[in-house]
């Protein structure tokens, strides 16, 4: 992941979404261990809650459309 622009982005609350890059960088820069990162395999196989109908809905089960 590369910053777009200079690499020295400011990150806010309000401009957080618009550098990933900057925003992992300060993320690292104030202490964040590198293992709170989750991966798009690691995320998609916990299952969530659906509100609609109250019930556990596996994610891996899921298609999408």
């Amino acid at each position: 992941m590369t910053c777009r622009y200079s690499g020295n982005c400011e990150i806010t609350k309000y401009t957080r979404l618009g550098c990933t890059a900057c925003r992992l960088n300060k993320c690292f820069s104030i202490g964040m261990d590198p293992d709170f990162i989750r991966i798009l395999d690691q995320s998609m196989s916990h299952s969530s809650f659906d509100r609609r109908n109250g019930k556990n809905i596996n994610m891996n089960e899921m298609i999408m459309v």
